[in-house]
């Protein structure tokens, strides 16, 4: 998946405006500064380098660049240096709290960006489309009205764990009366963007993700995604489910 920077710098023009017209409904991300990572064994390497990989996903969030890791070893040599508490999980996993202000200070010395905790809510209006004529909506938790194929709590699983690992707050749709009254899964998937937004505003939201997932044999999942903000569409770009959240944050990031 690859959103090209010119795209993404005109789409940045328009959501500065946005959110300066005060349009932007924003949602405050918690824990951007601690993640929770496998610890292979109670060793000191073993939390070493468990410390190591908490930082960069606490760096990613931070900045919104998957980019910025490449630099975790010359800006953050020592992440143990930076942590103010942690502690042991079941399971063979680890919990890492740093230190915000430290952490803020390397970045701004490296004049790397930082966003900020308040980030647009987005809703994910994803219509999965199986083959045999079956189209459903993903939402929160399966509706037997409208979700009829399978995998729907993997896709559920990949899209949320990877929203958060970018400190991206996304919403799934309810998929009750009120939502099923205003949009349709042949809406979603045919692009009209009026509606799908009309359909966010019960969420606080003036931004909503579109994907379009097909099952595409030897390939597997593709999902064709877009994102609609007040009415103005992004450029398409084409990838797996985690690309969705991942391309999103790539763009929200740039305000």
């Amino acid at each position: 998946m690859k959103i090209s920077l010119k795209h993404r710098l005109l789409f940045c023009s328009f959501l500065t405006l946005w959110v300066l017209t005060g349009l932007a409904q924003a949602a405050r991300v918690q824990g951007l500064y601690s993640a929770e990572v496998e610890l292979a064994a109670n060793t000191a390497n073993a939390r070493s380098a468990a410390f190591s990989q908490a930082l960069a996903e606490v760096l990613v969030k931070v900045t919104g660049q998957n980019a910025v890791v490449e630099r975790q070893r010359e800006l953050f040599p020592n992440a143990s240096q930076f942590i103010q508490q942690y502690r042991n999980l079941d399971a063979g996993r680890i919990w890492v709290q740093f230190d915000e202000r430290a952490v803020r200070k390397v970045l701004d010395t490296a004049t790397l960006p930082v966003w900020g905790a308040e980030r647009p809510a987005v809703v994910v209006w994803m219509v999965i489309d199986e083959g045999q004529g079956q189209r459903s909506i993903l939402g929160t938790a399966d509706n037997s009205i409208i979700s009829n194929v399978g995998n729907t709590d993997a896709y559920r699983k990949i899209l949320i764990e990877r929203a958060n690992a970018r400190g991206l707050p996304i919403i799934l749709p309810l998929l009750d009366a009120e939502d099923l009254s205003q949009v349709s899964a042949a809406d979603i998937w045919g692009g009209f963007g009026d509606v799908t937004l009309a359909a966010s505003k019960r969420y606080g939201a003036d931004v909503a993700l579109i994907g379009r997932l097909r099952k595409s044999g030897s390939e597997g999942v593709q999902v064709r995604w877009s994102l609609l903000i007040a009415e103005s569409k992004t450029p398409e770009w084409n990838g797996s489910i985690a690309d969705g959240p991942d391309g999103v944050a790539d763009i929200l990031a740039l305000q």
